[in-house]
């Protein structure tokens, strides 16, 4: 499989955490923290510093001049949309927005060429119930364009999406063998707990 869908209630997240990779790769961070979910998550630049806009439980990380849609939350289960920096909330992530406010299904997307072409993906979006996330692999058939992830989304229900770092980044491990692998350890890593109610994560897209 080259890409992975996963969809999770989200009153059966008991915990969303951005976790610094210091280095590590995505499989020893997700035995080191153990996570039920586990993908790639913001942007950073050449010497490994994050950029946009990311706050880690309390800590601000990275810090534009500019703000944007992104989402926000303090345990997890809370996620939202909001307009970044959201300095009430201990945790917040900003990507490439696909649909927010500002951006519609119908609108066209406007993106250097670092971002464009098909390459494999990373994004996270909500349904209103759920959080969405997904992933596929860099240089396969699933790699994909921002326009065409942004169809795929918002057919499956998504309300509101940012694209998260992708091409090599691109890399998750969604348990039951469900893995998107990549060499490329990145800045951080989005980090997911499921309480036992989903702890079978029934409602997956594999392809």
């Amino acid at each position: 499989m080259s890409k992975y869908i996963q969809r999770v209630r989200l009153g059966h997240i008991k915990r969303l955490a951005l976790v610094t990779g210091g280095g590590r790769s995505l499989e020893q961070v997700r035995a080191a923290e153990q996570p039920d979910l586990i993908c790639n998550a913001g942007f950073f630049e050449a010497l490994g510093r994050p950029t946009h806009h990311l706050k880690a439980d309390g800590v601000v990380r990275a810090k534009e001049s500019w703000g944007c849609w992104g989402y926000a939350w303090d345990s997890g289960g809370d996620i939202r949309l909001c307009a970044l920096p959201a300095g009430e909330r201990a945790s917040y992530i900003g990507g490439y927005e696909l649909l927010t406010p500002m951006v519609g299904i119908t609108d066209a997307l406007s993106y250097g060429s670092e971002l464009g072409g098909r390459r494999g993906r990373t994004a996270m979006a909500l349904d209103g119930e759920h959080l969405i996330l997904c992933c596929s692999g860099d240089g396969t058939a699933d790699a994909a364009t921002p326009e065409a992830l942004r169809e795929e989304l918002y057919t499956l229900g998504a309300e509101t999406a940012i694209m998260l770092d992708g091409g090599g980044s691109s890399q998750c491990d969604f348990g039951g063998g469900r893995v998107i692998d990549s060499t490329r350890p990145v800045d951080n890593y989005l980090c997911v707990w499921l309480t036992a109610e989903d702890s079978g994560k029934e409602d997956t897209m594999d392809k």
